[in-house]
């Protein structure tokens, strides 16, 4: 009878051990779903800045253009800076365009 008390004992610290285990594995995955949350919420920040750094470096970009030709301007007879003026215009509400589609995203 004591040896059946006694297997019954092993079996009770056993018991024990493992419901210890599992309930430090459930503060460990606790843990990584926090630690996930706050990597997604990083990773969303980081994704947004590289949308707007995309967004500027375009917009540098067409400035860029801009400045090119306004200073081929300088050259250039009258019909053709209308023209140059024309292209530049044009291409100004084409960044735009493409800004407040970015900006949309």
């Amino acid at each position: 009878m004591q040896e059946a008390l006694q297997s019954l004992q092993a079996i009770q610290e056993k018991i024990a051990l493992v419901q210890q285990r599992i309930d430090q594995q459930k503060k460990e995955i606790d843990e990584l779903l926090v630690e996930k949350e706050i990597l997604a919420e990083q990773l969303k920040k980081s994704e947004d800045e590289k949308a707007t750094q995309h967004a500027t470096m375009a917009d540098l970009e067409a400035q860029v253009q801009v400045l090119k030709l306004a200073k081929s301007l300088s050259d250039e007879d009258e019909t053709k800076k209308a023209e140059l003026k024309k292209m530049i215009s044009s291409m100004i509400k084409e960044v735009d365009k493409c800004l407040a589609v970015v900006n949309v995203n």
